[in-house]
């Protein structure tokens, strides 16, 4: 059955979307390397436009829920949309939080070369999550949702790792925010994972609810 000509039109927003997050990646990568105010300044000015598309596609969502009245699969779909239009707002705000911090503390790449691993290994899910969106698989998005442990490990091991270090706290300070934004970062990728289970499945499953530490019984 072919798709409605609205979740095209949806899903042709939510892709634009993308498009516009990549290039922002792209120039984080460049400043994370050399930290460049005017490169910031157009970030910041890219993150704005992503914003104005979530808008568009809560819109064509809003107007689709109006007009077609969709039931099933398809009103999955159109809700759906809605939570992952946020989320890839929520990754270009976080991108753009990145390159605050580093004119913040004024200190590039070679204070930072553990943060930028976890970087990649972040963007490499963000990447999965909407190939798994946009291709309707639960398979690949159920991947992406495991992979989400490595990225805490990951933001724990920076941590662990510049916690003692005496002799340059802007370094500590930046690759700690850093850390924490990118785990944020995935966290969001396992949240479009997660709709594109339940879009495509109807089941849910808890990615968005806090992670808390487990009990210890003391004997």
């Amino acid at each position: 059955m072919e798709e409605p000509t609205y979740l095209k039109e949806i899903n042709n927003g939510i892709s634009e979307m993308y498009k516009s997050i990549m290039e922002i990646y792209g120039d984080v990568l460049s400043v994370m390397g050399e930290p460049d105010e005017v490169k910031a300044k157009e970030i910041c000015e890219k993150t704005k436009s992503v914003m104005e598309q979530e808008e568009k596609v809560i819109d064509l969502c809003v107007e689709a829920l109006i007009r077609h009245q969709p039931f099933a699969g398809d009103l999955r779909a159109v809700t759906s949309a809605m939570r992952v239009s946020y989320d890839l707002a929520r990754i270009s705000r976080y991108l753009s939080n990145i390159v605050q911090v580093i004119g913040d503390v004024n200190s590039g790449l070679s204070c930072a070369p553990d943060v930028k691993e976890l970087l990649e290994s972040g963007w490499e899910m963000i990447q999965e999550s909407i190939r798994s969106y946009l291709s309707k698989d639960p398979i690949l998005a159920t991947s992406v949702i495991e992979e989400d442990a490595k990225i805490d490990a990951g933001y724990r091991k920076v941590l662990s790792k510049y916690k003692d270090y005496a002799a340059g706290g802007a370094c500590v300070l930046m690759n700690g925010l850093i850390a924490r934004i990118i785990e944020r970062m995935a966290d969001h990728a396992c949240y479009i994972s997660a709709e594109t289970v339940y879009m495509v499945t109807g089941s849910r499953i808890g990615v968005r609810a806090p992670k808390c530490p487990p009990e210890h019984h003391h004997q």
